[in-house]
């Protein structure tokens, strides 16, 4: 090993022709190979039990064997002095090289961070600039997008009856001016007419609820019975199955009992019996016996069929009923809610009444007096529609008449409310 470094240092040849330390090293392994041999057949034969015969060594005097032995070992002991030192030298030149390939892969990382880091930060700046208008853009956006929310918020709050408040907005402009030409014009007849034509609509509505609530009665029942009907006739059709199944069982009864018959013998009492009719009473007795028997089986059968078809029908015409309800619920609203409306009006016809009595009082209580200016107290909405309430607030001096009224035909007012602030004493 010691020259084969010494070798790689500084060769002398390629070959072992040219090279006298290659030549000595295989000298050196063949002498080697040849002593582990001799080594190897020596421990063989040792093992098997065979004498060896120790080679001639020639005679040397004791100096010469221990210098030859001195010299040996200090051989020896340079061989592997040097070894351990080629080995160092080889370890630290291995350690250098690793050290080496880490540095220069250290180095190369470290020159692209660098430069990484020098990309970075020349972009650094261009995104704080970004940034810094982002920013300024962001916060414009922002303050827009809060002034639009407040004007969404006002939209949303004014829109739910913006359409409604333009439509009676107009109505109400078009029912002020002609309830201003009525109030002018001072026609008790025109409210007479009102009140009767209002009263006619009522009527007309309760003739409408009455027929609506015929016909869906009417309908609920064609419903019940085309339902019964149909439930009807799939209960007869399995009646007429289960009655052809028993006739049809019964007759594989009979040929059964035929057949049995047959095979029993001619001696036995029990088959003389059934195979002649019954001639003397007792046997008459007890054949008809056995017919209410089995007739009082079938009525029995037949009783609790009809009530299983009568309960069947029972719960389909309760379950029509609920659906009819159901429709009716839908279509026309509860009975209580009709029944309410119903209600209102009648108190909106009695208020209307009453308050034509209170006007006709008024009025024949200031026929002797001069009548003074006439104000209009509110706009009544013309919309066809019911159960509206139409109220103002107006301040009245004294002399004023106050005069309140409602358009006739399809339009109707629910109730009429004024808030009326005078003083007690000078108003009358």
């Amino acid at each position: 090993m010691i020259a084969y470094m010494h070798w790689l240092d500084a060769p002398d040849g390629d070959t072992c022709a040219t090279s006298p330390t290659l030549r000595q090293i295989r000298d050196y392994n063949c002498e080697d190979c040849r002593s582990t041999r001799q080594l190897l057949t020596w421990l063989r034969q040792r093992c098997a039990g065979v004498p060896v015969s120790r080679d001639a060594r020639p005679n040397h005097s004791s100096r010469s064997s221990r210098r030859s032995e001195k010299k040996t070992v200090q051989a020896h002991s340079e061989l592997q002095q040097s070894l351990a030192e080629a080995g160092q030298k080889q370890l630290e030149l291995f350690q250098e090289a690793q050290d080496k390939s880490s540095l220069e892969a250290l180095a190369c990382e470290l020159a692209q961070q660098l430069e990484l880091c020098r990309e970075w930060t020349g972009n650094l700046e261009a995104a704080l600039s970004f940034m810094q208008s982002t920013a300024s853009t962001s916060v414009e956006e922002l303050h827009q997008l809060d002034q639009q929310n407040e004007c969404l918020v006002q939209d949303t709050t004014v829109s739910v009856s913006a359409c409604q408040g333009h439509s009676l907005k107009e109505e109400r402009e078009l029912s002020s001016a002609e309830l201003q030409e009525l109030l002018q014009a001072d026609d008790t007849h025109v409210l007479d007419k009102q009140l009767q034509e209002a009263e006619q609509c009522r009527m007309k509505l309760e003739e409408t609820v009455a027929a609506l609530r015929h016909d869906a009665l009417q309908l609920q029942a064609s419903v019940a019975l085309h339902r019964a009907t149909k439930e009807l006739q799939e209960e007869l059709a399995s009646a007429l199955e289960r009655k052809e199944a028993t006739t049809r069982s019964g007759d594989e009864l009979l040929v059964e009992i035929r057949q049995w018959g047959h095979k029993v013998r001619p001696e036995d009492s029990a088959f003389r019996d059934s195979r002649h009719p019954p001639s003397s009473p007792v046997q008459k007795g007890e054949h008809n016996l056995s017919l209410e028997s089995l007739e009082h089986e079938v009525q029995v059968a037949e009783e609790a069929l009809l009530e299983d078809l009568s309960a069947k029908l029972a719960a389909r015409e309760k379950r029509v009923q609920f659906l009819a309800s159901r429709w009716l619920h839908r279509r026309l609203g509860s009975p209580e809610c009709i029944e309410s409306r119903l209600q209102k009006q009648n108190a909106i016809c009695a208020r209307q009444r009453e308050f034509r009595r209170m006007v006709d009082a008024a009025e024949e209580q200031g026929s002797n007096k001069q009548p003074g200016p006439v104000i209009r107290v509110g706009r009544v909405p013309q919309e066809r529609k019911l159960l509206k309430t139409w109220s103002a607030d107006v301040d009245i001096d004294a002399g004023t008449n106050v005069v309140a009224g409602g358009y006739g035909g399809q339009e109707s007012v629910s109730s009429i409310r004024v808030n009326v602030n005078v003083d007690p004493d000078s108003f009358k």
